[in-house]
């Protein structure tokens, strides 16, 4: 082999160790780049745990404030309907009229009668 063919080896070989060599420097930057994605998407979806658990914990508890509220108001409204509500006193002739009432009710409900 001339000193030529020598030096042109040497070179292309001194070629791909440059290039095997930024090859591997890349390969550890995307591993590093990989990393550093896959820590930031667990920091994010811990993030969002967290959000969703004190959403759920805010959710819980408006919704026993508004059952607390609505019994709150339930109880004052049978209250007032048991304090203000007037006797019925019912004479024969209105129950009569009610009974009536009551039965063309059934019958319409249940198809009996047209109407």
């Amino acid at each position: 082999m001339s000193g030529e063919d020598r030096a042109r080896q040497i070179e292309s070989a001194d070629a791909i160790r440059d290039v095997l060599g930024a090859e591997a420097g890349i390969r550890r930057k995307v591993a590093a780049c990989r990393e550093e994605v896959a820590a930031a998407v667990a920091a994010e979806q811990e993030r969002a745990r967290a959000i969703e658990q004190r959403t759920s914990e805010r959710l819980s508890r408006l919704h026993a404030h508004c059952e607390h509220q609505i019994e709150a108001r339930t109880s004052t409204l049978r209250a007032r309907a048991g304090s203000e509500a007037p006797a019925a006193q019912l004479d024969e002739a209105d129950r009569d009229r009610l009974r009536a009432a009551a039965e063309r009710l059934s019958a319409r409900l249940t198809g009996a009668v047209d109407g």
